[in-house]
């Protein structure tokens, strides 16, 4: 049977590399590493991706190492030892190869990404002539063609699959063109050795002889180029589906990143509860809303005079310790520390929180304030300091919250008739001598709510007139002030 035979048996390997749109790939480059959108453009958050990138190079390796363990094992399984040994000698390579990779991936210098994607086109090219060369221990006169036919071009898959796991496209990138040109001028070099087989794309198609075509193929010299155009084509594929999942994985990493450190700001001027649902609701939260709250208000007694006493350097050392005092105890108890007025401190309960039970939180809170300012005036007395002390005073009510001021200056606010009740009621610590005093309305909100043990040790102290209040109030009230 006479076999067709090209005119040109011994093409060169630019004719047979195939037509990539070269002016695509800056574009696809720069969208991989995410320039255009944005994506790593802070320093902050190119070093994370770095970071998780060496991760992955390390994760990478490991399974680099199991991959290579499970196909040694699957060769030692079905050929003779002598052909074993050169497969384990080229695994051991790829593996050291990984090693390599993982170790490049401590170090963060320009040429550490310089051999990072040389070690990536050596692993092409080391894994290309492992499939294409036949074994030493195979006879000498086996058909070099017929490496084409062992079903090995999978392990070029698996070689890309693992370069998604460094959450680099620009790796992922790499690994596919080094696979996709390293397995071309394998494929050309093979075509160019005496004796091979070929026909073109469209003399194929032509054939009608059914006879014909199989003994073409059956032919141990014949190379298809339309199989290896088709695993190129496969190769091109899996490396743009696994790039764009790197670079959505960025993305939407990059995303949470930028959320995290949102919500991080908002924590450096707002109390945890009040940062998250201003970052989970948005604008929902600046409408205003009635609630029924525990206001606290906490004030440093005498703090005037004692200002007289310090220095400027040791009047805000000490207000920066008692607002990170009072702030800790206010959020421990779920509440929201919403702002700080001079020496006074204005925590609500029951505007954000999910937990019920606000006024017995509020009332839980305020005793604790009580014992941690005695620990830190033990530890003041130790240190020859005098010690402080502070008042004060809760009142539970229906409160407005929502934004307030105009659209160059906003602030979130609690307003309403009870914060200001609360604020004279604290006031009030100073003339009844007592470092805690509630008003009536929040003894019955605490009873309300099931928790009336925690109102042991708060006395009745009557009936009192407070300033912008027509009625006289009950006021309870509880250790005394010095």
């Amino acid at each position: 049977m006479r076999i067709p035979r090209r005119t040109d048996t011994r093409p060169s390997v630019t004719d047979i590399l195939p037509s990539w749109n070269i002016g695509a790939v800056p574009r696809l480059w720069r969208a991989a590493l995410g320039t255009r959108d944005g994506t790593d453009a802070s320093p902050r958050l190119r070093e994370q991706f770095e970071q998780v990138e060496a991760s992955g190079l390390r994760l990478a390796y490991w399974f680099r190492a199991v991959s290579m363990l499970a196909a040694c094992l699957w060769i030692m399984a079905r050929a003779p030892i002598l052909a074993t040994v050169h497969y384990l000698a080229i695994a051991a390579v790829i593996v050291l190869s990984g090693y390599a990779q993982a170790l490049l991936a401590r170090r963060n210098t320009r040429p550490r990404h310089v051999a990072r994607y040389a070690l990536i086109l050596f692993d092409a090219a080391l894994v290309t002539a492992a499939i294409l060369l036949p074994n030493p221990a195979i006879p000498p006169d086996w058909p070099i063609a017929m490496q084409l036919r062992l079903g090995n071009f999978g392990f070029l898959l698996i070689l890309l699959l693992l370069s998604g796991l460094t959450f680099s496209p620009a790796t992922v990138l790499a690994t596919g063109l080094s696979l996709a040109v390293c397995w071309s001028i394998g494929i050309g070099v093979i075509l160019m050795q005496p004796g091979i087989v070929t026909v073109s794309r469209e003399f194929l198609y032509s054939m009608t002889d059914v006879g014909e075509v199989l003994g073409l193929f059956l032919n141990p010299d014949f190379v298809s180029e339309v199989i290896w155009a088709q695993q190129i084509v496969i190769l091109a594929i899996l490396t743009l589906i696994l790039a764009a999942i790197a670079v959505r994985s960025r993305r939407l990493a990059n995303r949470q990143v930028r959320l995290a450190q949102e919500r991080a700001n908002l924590s450096r001027y707002f109390s945890p509860n009040l940062a998250d649902a201003l970052a989970s609701s948005g604008e929902t939260i600046t409408q205003p809303k009635q609630h029924e709250a525990a206001v606290l208000f906490v004030d440093l007694v005498g703090f005037t005079r004692i200002c007289e006493h310090l220095s400027p350097e040791d009047t805000l050392r000490l207000l920066q310790s008692y607002y990170s005092r009072t702030a800790r105890t206010v959020f421990d108890h779920n509440g929201t520390l919403t702002k700080y007025i001079g020496d006074a401190v204005m925590a609500t309960f029951g505007i954000m929180e999910r937990d019920g039970r606000p006024a017995t939180r509020a009332l839980a809170c305020a005793h604790t304030l009580l014992e941690t300012t005695q620990r830190w005036n033990d530890k003041r007395r130790e240190a020859g300091r005098f010690p402080i002390a502070m008042g004060i005073g809760i009142h539970y009510g229906g409160v407005l919250v929502g934004d307030a001021g105009d659209d160059r200056c906003r602030e979130f606010a609690v307003l309403g008739s009870t914060v200001n009740l609360a604020a004279r009621v604290e006031r009030e610590t100073r003339r009844l001598d007592r470092a805690l005093i509630v008003t009536d309305d929040m003894v019955a909100a605490v009873r309300r709510e099931g928790t009336a043990a925690r109102l042991h040790g708060l006395q009745d102290l009557g009936l009192h007139a407070v300033r912008g209040r027509d009625l006289t109030i009950r006021l309870w009230g509880c250790q005394r002030l010095r």
